[in-house]
């Protein structure tokens, strides 16, 4: 009998998604592949439902795509703000800095963003 244990560390192969969220970032990953960029989306949800696991899947299916390579991904955690457009001035600073107004140096190809947050009341 396999062994499991618990845990709460986001996950990143989809081996282990236990939850079904594998399918679910695949899809959205394959309708990234033809979509104009700037675009944007929100991973919503409370504590422990996911959103890094679901983040973690969509990048890994992400990388997989030829038309998004290079891609550079810029991580940041959205839980330190408080209200929506400290988000989002965080956001645009981290993207910034990952981008080429800082460093590490810019490199051609994609960019994506990706923060965790919960919900703004």
């Amino acid at each position: 009998m396999p062994k499991f244990e618990h845990g709460d560390a986001p996950l990143s192969d989809p081996a282990h998604d236990l939850l079904d969220m594998a399918p679910h970032a695949k899809t959205l990953a394959e309708f990234l592949e033809g979509v104009p960029l700037p675009f944007t989306i929100g991973i919503y949800g409370g504590w422990g439902e996911g959103k890094t696991t679901y983040a973690n899947l969509l990048i890994r299916y992400l990388e997989e795509k030829p038309s998004w390579q290079p891609m550079q991904i810029i991580k940041f955690s959205a839980w330190p703000y408080v209200t929506a457009d400290a988000k989002c001035a965080a956001v645009a600073s981290r993207d910034r800095r990952g981008c080429g107004h800082g460093h590490p140096p810019h490199r051609p190809g994609r960019h994506l963003t990706c923060g965790t947050s919960r919900p703004s009341r």
